[in-house]
């Protein structure tokens, strides 16, 4: 598979697992007559979604309330290392990383049970006031939580 590059982290800021249930994997016959039944691209962003919101809720922030802030999503990768089925219990390892003045970014990285690297995720965060429809700056408590010392 290619490699988009994301950089993985060797320290993460929160840790979590749940099963992958059936409604998050996809069948199909392929084209040679092959029975395929694994997670696809759509359903691993729901995935990590989901272990971001369990992130947030860790430190008592939410999506609607970073710190006092809110935030929109301009960018997400998602970078698939090796297949994933439904019963598989996955890791999910979350840190924000790469801080500029209004923005950062998350990296996920999904673990099977073996260890194995199931994909990498890097989502693209900025800080955003819907009121006065303008970016804002990152909340200082935000970035100090998760900066490098």
């Amino acid at each position: 598979m290619a490699d988009t590059g994301i950089q993985i982290p060797t320290d993460f800021a929160y840790e979590t697992k749940f099963p992958v249930r059936h409604a998050d994997a996809r069948s199909a016959i392929t084209a040679s007559g092959a029975y395929v039944s694994h997670v696809t691209y759509e359903n691993m962003v729901l995935l990590v979604n989901e272990a971001f919101d369990l992130f947030l809720s860790s430190t008592g922030d939410s999506k609607w309330n970073i710190a006092g802030s809110n935030i929109i999503v301009p960018k997400m990768e998602v970078e698939f290392k090796s297949e994933v089925k439904a019963g598989e219990v996955l890791t999910f390892q979350l840190t924000p990383t790469n801080f500029g003045n209004k923005s950062f970014d998350l990296i996920t990285v999904v673990k099977k049970e073996n260890g194995e690297i199931a994909s990498v995720a890097k989502t693209v965060l900025i800080f955003f006031d819907y009121k006065d429809k303008k970016t804002m700056n990152v909340p200082e408590t935000f970035r100090n939580r998760y900066s490098v010392k």
